[in-house]
């Protein structure tokens, strides 16, 4: 565990390492030391900081819900483009409308939670309602969902990188209004994947947090601060509809 006295002290010791502390949930909200305004101040300084065993004891049930969500892909046709303001998935391919960037995820898009089957309503509100009250404990923000009346709102997703080519080039966001980004990891290395993760650009230095973000993991990191997913093996077999890769649940605000 790493308290705040330790923070400069890390950044100047390891600036491409990510700050690793200590997290956990408690059933109802999300936990950290040092508290989440410290560390909302760590990251918009430009740090990237992994929020370790958060949702560690809730390994199953991020499974479970992984599980889910791909079940409800299965009985819900794609769309061609993501509608910000559905419950919907795409599968992305090729290059980005937005970012200008290349990309190769299927995404899961759930903008209006309350119209979901009760067991995937339930299963997504258990870590996206903590979460959000994190979000807003970091920034500053009044983040609400399906607030589409508001200048911003957010939007729950869950990102799938197959393997066999799975990827997200080098990107960056306009700072407002999300301000830190929070990345929950849902895979297990060795298990749904081998290879490739999320790295960031601090000064011109890469950091690389794969190794350290682990099943249940938050990573945490300034929005405008280029990052990228490095590609899985182009010699693993591709396919959409297997549940192998690596896996993000995030929660863009906007």
């Amino acid at each position: 565990m790493t308290d705040s006295s330790d923070l400069i002290t890390e950044r100047e010791a390891a600036p491409t390492q990510p700050l690793c502390v200590e997290g956990g949930f408690d059933g109802e909200r999300i936990v950290t030391s040092p508290e989440p305004e410290d560390l909302g101040a760590e990251v918009m300084n430009g740090r990237i900081v992994v929020v370790k065993g958060v949702f560690r004891t809730q390994a199953d049930e991020l499974l479970a819900l992984r599980r889910a969500v791909v079940e409800w892909g299965r009985t819900t046709p794609p769309l061609p483009a993501p509608d910000p303001t559905a419950n919907c998935h795409c599968l992305q391919a090729g290059v980005s409308v937005r970012q200008h960037t290349p990309h190769v995820y299927h995404a899961y898009d759930f903008n209006r939670i309350s119209r979901l089957p009760e067991g995937l309503r339930s299963r997504l509100r258990r870590f996206y309602e903590p979460l959000n009250v994190l979000q807003n404990a970091l920034t500053g923000n009044s983040a609400r969902f399906e607030a589409f009346e508001d200048a911003a709102t957010l939007h729950p997703q869950l990102l799938h990188y197959p393997l066999g080519g799975g990827l997200f080039g080098r990107h960056v966001h306009p700072l407002e209004p999300q301000r830190i980004g929070m990345i929950v990891a849902l895979s297990r290395r060795g298990v749904d994947f081998d290879r490739g993760g999320i790295c960031f650009e601090i000064e011109a230095r890469v950091v690389d947090v794969a190794p350290h973000h682990e099943l249940g993991d938050i990573a945490l990191f300034r929005f405008d601060i280029p990052h990228w997913v490095n590609p899985s093996p182009l010699d693993d077999n591709f396919d959409w509809d297997s549940e192998a890769g690596r896996w993000s649940m995030v929660l863009p605000y906007h």
